[in-house]
C-alpha cells in the first residue's frame, strides 16, 4: 500500500471508529447501561483511542459501557489500558474491582499505580487484601506505594493498619507521611464508627 492510499485509509478507519463511539455514547436513555459513563471520561478515552488508531492499533469500541472499558483495560498499548483503569476508578463500579486488583500485578509500574488509586476510589473492601500484598512486595516503585497507602486510607479497613503503622516509619519521608494521613483516616472512620453504633 502507498503512503497517500495508507493515509486515506486511516483516516477512513479512524472516523469510523469515531462514528461508531459517537453513535454508542449518544444512545437513548432507554438503551443506556446501569452504570452511566460520566461525560469527561468519554471525552478521555475517545481522545485515547484516537491516538492509538493514529498509529496503527485499531480500537473499535461498539458500545461505550464499563464491559467495553474493562476490554480496553487488557489492550496492548499501555495508553489505552491505563486510560482505562483510570476511567473505572472515576465510574467507581464494583464490577471493575477484580480486573484492577489483577492488575496490581502488570509489569508495568504505571499500571499498578494507577489500578491501586482507582481501587481507592471504588471503595471496595476487597482491594484491602492485594493493596496490602503490594506493600509487601519488594522493590515496589515509592510511587506505587504511595498509591497503595493512599487507598487503603480511604477504604479505612483497620486491617491495614500493622503495614502503615510499618511504613510510618519509612526512611522515606513521602511514605512517612502518606501512612501518617492514612492511618488518620482509618483511625477517625473508626470514630466515627464507634460513635454512631453508641
Amino acid at each position: 500500500m502507498n503512503p497517500k492510499t495508507r493515509i486515506y485509509f486511516q483516516t477512513f478507519v479512524l472516523a469510523l471508529i469515531i462514528t461508531v463511539v459517537t453513535i454508542n455514547w449518544t444512545a437513548s436513555p432507554a438503551m443506556a447501561q446501569a452504570t452511566e459513563i460520566p461525560k469527561y471520561i468519554q471525552i478521555h478515552l475517545n481522545r485515547v483511542v484516537k491516538d492509538a488508531a493514529l498509529k496503527d492499533d485499531i480500537i473499535l469500541i461498539e458500545k461505550m459501557d464499563v464491559d467495553a472499558i474493562l476490554m480496553l483495560l487488557e489492550h496492548k498499548n499501555h495508553r489505552v489500558a491505563s486510560a482505562a483503569a483510570y476511567s473505572l476508578g472515576e465510574i467507581r463500579d464494583d464490577q471493575a474491582v477484580p480486573a484492577l486488583i489483577a492488575a496490581l500485578q502488570s509489569d508495568r509500574a504505571h499500571m499498578r499505580r494507577i489500578a491501586a488509586h482507582a481501587l481507592g476510589k471504588i471503595n471496595d473492601k476487597r482491594a484491602v487484601t492485594p493493596l496490602i500484598q503490594v506493600l509487601h512486595t519488594e522493590a515496589q516503585p515509592l510511587a506505587v506505594q504511595a498509591s497503595a497507602i493512599m487507598s487503603l486510607g480511604r477504604l479505612g479497613d483497620p486491617g491495614a493498619k500493622s503495614i502503615l503503622t510499618q511504613l510510618n516509619h519509612s526512611p522515606e519521608k513521602w511514605l512517612q507521611q502518606t501512612a501518617t494521613l492514612a492511618l488518620l483516616k482509618i483511625n477517625t472512620k473508626q470514630g466515627l464508627m464507634v460513635a454512631s453504633a453508641k
